[in-house]
């Protein structure tokens, strides 16, 4: 006899510091290549990977 996966019941509490976003946020966000190239670069050049359109 198999054993089902037990759902967590745990709720998640807010994080005042971090709230969800709403469709707002969503709208108004921007690609971490656009906000902060320069670490979006470096990552991937640590990661072996190419930049678009760079090589």
């Amino acid at each position: 006899m198999q054993r089902k996966a037990k759902k967590s019941r745990r709720r998640r509490t807010p994080d005042p510091d971090n709230p969800e976003w709403t469709a707002a946020d969503l709208k108004r966000a921007r690609p971490a290549r656009e906000v902060v190239p320069h670490i979006v670069e470096a990552y991937l050049r640590r990661k072996a990977i190419s930049v678009k359109g760079k090589r």
